[in-house]
């Protein structure tokens, strides 16, 4: 059985990680209630192996919203909006979503408690850049992403959360 986990800290302390799962059904299913007191999303992904291709989907989705998240935090500030109503507001929009809300309260008070370390982040979309090549299609901001995250890494945050990104973007 393969079973990669998603959701960081703070889910893995409450019991509520998204757990990608690969096993025969059987397998699976005898295996579920172990899986289940960890984690409360249980994905089964069919077979061993296809949770990597998952896995590299949902943290390519979660590095392009730090990105997006850090950008608009800096034009944020660079207009003078009061950061504590900018927080809430943003937690409260359509666009934000869960991980967005564990992320935007630190990543305004400049602290950056290390959940997934940018360096690992790098890997995982340096691996998707891989896939996108093997198929032959284009992907212009996984290309940039790629690129951007090994220049953040040899600026020296690699071992940094991910969120520490905020303090070179813009630059």
């Amino acid at each position: 059985i393969d079973a990669p986990v998603t959701g960081s800290t703070p889910k893995a302390i409450t019991g509520e990680l998204t757990i990608f799962i690969g096993a025969e059904k059987g397998i699976y299913e005898r295996a579920k209630p172990v899986l289940a007191s960890m984690g409360t999303n249980l994905r089964y992904m069919w077979w061993n192996g296809i949770w990597q291709a998952m896995k590299l989907v949902n943290n390519t989705l979660v590095a392009y919203s730090m990105i997006g998240l850090s950008e608009v935090t800096k034009l944020a500030q660079s207009m003078g909006l009061d950061m504590q109503n900018y927080t809430e507001t943003v937690k409260s929009i359509p666009v934000a979503s869960p991980y967005i809300a564990m992320k935007i309260d630190t990543l305004v008070r400049d602290e950056f408690p290390l959940m997934f370390s940018l360096a690992n982040m790098y890997k995982d979309i340096h691996l998707a850049l891989g896939e996108m090549q093997k198929s032959g299609i284009q992907l212009d901001f996984l290309k940039l992403s790629d690129e951007k995250f090994r220049l953040w890494v040899e600026e020296g945050i690699g071992d940094m959360d991910l969120s520490a990104i905020v303090k070179v973007i813009g630059k």
